[in-house]
């Protein structure tokens, strides 16, 4: 069943580990997802396991530099999803040589978190790793004190991340080009025949466009991701880690929501900022193979990551003028960019919701709209991409602490309603707005 093509690389990526055999009892099971892979159950997932392992690599968290790896994961293997490779890995799997001490379990309620977020996010067409199962064991996270214990079945096109790479830099150059070249078979085959200059650029440019355009979708969105370390950023462009995630409800460009983010770096204004700059410490690993000319290296470098804010604001404009109806926006337009620059500001000015806002406009129920000037309206466009509801924070509180009382039945009304999030027909409860004041935790 599983195939290791990452075992293929030097065990300094790598520890081969198998996951601790926990009690556990299923509680969510996605079963469309499921069936791509001929599972029935989740006891299905752990079958035919051969050499399972964890990943080591690199992270600069919150601008500080620190070696990582899984420290509460286990990669399974590595299964046929539409022709491409993924991988099956189990978060909570227990401690392993990266651990750093800690018990390597999860927290129910962070991998109820992770689930219903990362099966949003897929369904409102962002880049995401997605939940396959969800089960509940009997042991107590110590990372959250009396907290039940969780194993959460994540299916990623990779765990490959800028991180993996900047360990890659550390470990030393044929590292770096190993590493590399395996991502490139695994995400950008089609780059594998070109020359190694021209190879290591154009990988550096397909993944600073993936982010720039991933994180386009986020700001569209209203998501915050909250931990933006080079860690949690994946070389495919998929939306990774959950922790301390929410979306902004009363609009506020300063919207920031993790407990530990103090001086607000990762706020809901700066992704994009702190994305680009999470790619230029890519592109300062991956410096020494562009040219065997530092001045045309860095020069090379440089101009790969100039091309970041061109595709971030492209995408951008294009995603909210989508939102407002309009199909055809010319990010170029200083008219257009007004269209739309102020109409959020007079979204921000009213402290009115995000989601409510734009959804209300696309039903034609809103007191005021963006100034169209010459474009027509495109309302079934609007409609399709506005949703009538996000999670929010305190709405997947609630089903959390219920279903840490055993019951589960708001977690799967809240999962019902994310697999078609632009039906208006979702329990009423999903779209009332409390604002923007709570904080949430890291703990996925």
């Amino acid at each position: 069943m599983y195939s290791y093509t990452y075992l293929n690389n030097s065990e300094v990526f790598y520890e081969e580990h198998s996951p601790v055999n926990y009690e556990y009892k299923e509680r969510l099971f996605n079963v469309p997802l499921g069936r791509k892979f001929n599972f029935n159950n989740a006891s299905d997932i752990f079958k035919n396991q051969r050499t399972p392992f964890s990943q080591s690599y690199f992270g600069h968290q919150f601008g500080s530099p620190v070696i990582l790896g899984d420290g509460r994961q286990i990669i399974l293997g590595e299964a046929l999803l539409d022709n491409s490779y993924v991988d099956i890995a189990v978060k909570g799997s227990g401690p392993t040589k990266y651990s750093r001490g800690g018990d390597g379990l999860l927290p129910l309620n962070a991998a109820i978190k992770e689930y219903i977020y990362s099966e949003f996010l897929y369904n409102i067409n962002i880049p995401t790793t997605r939940s396959l199962a969800l089960l509940e064991t009997t042991e107590i996270a110590e990372r959250e004190a009396d907290k039940i214990a969780a194993l959460l079945i994540r299916v990623a096109n990779s765990h490959l991340r800028v991180g993996t790479i900047q360990f890659g830099k550390i470990a030393g150059e044929p590292y770096l080009k190993e590493i590399i070249d395996y991502s490139i078979n695994r995400h950008y085959s089609y780059l594998s025949e070109l020359e190694n200059n021209v190879k290591y650029k154009k990988f550096f440019e397909m993944v600073v466009r993936k982010q720039a355009e991933l994180v386009a979708m986020w700001q569209s969105a209203g998501f915050v991701h909250g931990v933006m370390n080079t860690d949690n950023v994946t070389i495919d462009g998929s939306t990774i880690d959950f922790g301390p995630c929410a979306f902004i409800e009363t609009y506020d460009q300063n919207a920031v929501f993790s407990q530990i983010d103090q001086q607000g770096r990762y706020r809901f204004s700066n992704q994009a900022k702190i994305m680009h700059w999470n790619l230029s410490k890519l592109g300062e690993a991956m410096i020494t193979l562009f040219s065997d000319d530092e001045k045309e290296a860095v020069e090379i470098a440089q101009s790969v990551l100039d091309e970041f804010p061109l595709i971030y604001n492209r995408k951008w404009f294009m995603l909210m003028g989508e939102k407002i109806g309009v199909e055809q926006i010319d990010y170029n337009s200083e008219t257009d960019q007004k269209m739309i620059i102020e109409f959020l500001k007079e979204i921000e000015t009213r402290q009115l919701d995000y989601t409510n806002t734009f959804r209300q406009l696309a039903l034609g129920r809103l007191d005021f709209t963006p100034n169209y000037g010459d474009h027509s309206v495109n309302f079934d466009l609007m409609k399709k991409k506005n949703p009538s509801f996000v999670p929010r924070h305190h709405t997947v509180l609630n089903a959390i602490e219920e279903a840490l009382n055993g019951d589960y039945n708001k977690v799967h009304e809240m999962l019902k309603a994310c697999t078609k999030p632009f039906n208006d027909n979702v329990p009423e409860y999903l779209k009332e707005s409390k604002g923007n004041n709570f904080y949430t935790t890291c703990g996925t």
